[in-house]
Formats: C-alpha cells, sequence, structure tokens
C-alpha cells in the first residue's frame, strides 16, 4: 500500500472512530404531562452543551440535547452582544421535553480553542425528579472562566421562581471532548 493511501486510510479511521465518541442526539417522543426544560448558559457569553439522561444509572444514558450560548448582555457594549449573537448562531435557550415524576439527570459542559487560549469547564452534573406539566430553567453558570456550575430553577409560576437542589453527581467528560 502506498504511503498516501495508508495516510487517507488513517484519516478515515480517525475521522470514524471520533464520530462514534460523541453521546447521540436526544431522540425523545414527547408523553402528555411531561415537564419542560428551559436550557440556558449566564454569567459570560460562551456557549454550553447539554445532555440529558433518564438511565437508572448514575452518569449513563446520555443524549446530547444540544448547545446554547449567553448572548452577553450586560457583560458586552450592546452592539459587540448583538453583533456577537447574530454571527454566532447558537440560540441563547433550548427547550428539552423530560419524562415527569421520574429522575432525570442534566449534565451541562463547555468547551473552546481559539487563537489565544483553550479549555474547558464541566461537566457538572445534577439528579433531579421533575413534576407533571412542571417547566424548569435549568442555567450553565459561569463562576469564572474555568469555574462553572449547574442551577435548576422551577419556573411554573414565574412570579414565584423556586430553585431546586438536585443532587450533584459527578460524571466523566462526553467522549470527544
Amino acid at each position: 500500500m502506498s504511503e498516501m493511501h495508508y495516510s487517507v486510510l488513517i484519516l478515515f479511521v480517525g475521522a470514524l472512530l471520533a464520530g462514534c465518541a460523541i453521546e447521540p442526539r436526544r431522540n425523545y417522543t414527547p408523553q402528555p404531562k411531561d415537564a419542560t426544560l428551559h436550557l440556558r448558559s449566564t454569567g459570560m457569553p460562551m456557549s454550553a452543551g447539554f445532555s440529558i439522561s433518564s438511565a437508572s444509572t448514575a452518569c449513563e444514558g446520555f443524549e446530547f440535547a444540544g448547545s446554547v450560548r449567553d448572548g452577553g448582555e450586560g457583560v458586552l457594549l450592546p452592539w459587540i452582544a448583538a453583533l456577537s449573537n447574530k454571527l454566532s448562531g447558537v440560540p441563547t435557550v433550548r427547550e428539552a421535553v423530560v419524562p415527569a415524576d421520574a429522575p432525570v439527570q442534566v449534565k451541562g459542559f463547555s468547551s473552546w480553542q481559539d487563537q489565544y487560549s483553550r479549555g474547558s469547564c464541566g461537566p457538572v452534573t445534577k439528579l433531579f425528579t421533575p413534576t407533571a406539566d412542571s417547566v424548569y430553567r435549568v442555567d450553565f453558570v459561569w463562576a469564572g472562566v474555568r469555574k462553572c456550575g449547574l442551577r435548576i430553577v422551577d419556573i411554573s409560576r414565574p412570579d414565584e421562581p423556586r430553585e431546586v437542589p438536585g443532587v450533584p453527581l459527578i460524571c466523566p467528560r462526553p467522549p470527544g471532548l
């Protein structure tokens, strides 16, 4: 086999393995009485990814729900925040539906690389049991460049938001990051 064929084969196998290493995309069929999660990133104009699991075993069965970003309002100059939001293509809120009255694991994580820096934060994972027809805001909270957390707030009654403690879990980083 020529050196060029060998190089192409190595690239193909590497791409195939990298594709297998990523969590599967969330594929959940909504049911009556399900709870709704509003996934957000807050505290720093950066993106965060979320994965969700209904598995009975901690830190298993995660499916990627999508990425969101903090819009930068209040941190960046208004015109810079507006331009950044327009160019990024990443939404500031993503909605996910989860089964009610059953434990759900939510995992948030972020990684970045640009010409000046690279790093990651998370994963941060919490286990909680949503109630039927409830709405929860799940925030990936930035507390510095490499400090982050997860906050779950029941917003079913918007005039009376209530933080949900959840059980912190220590889960491994998502594959491929």
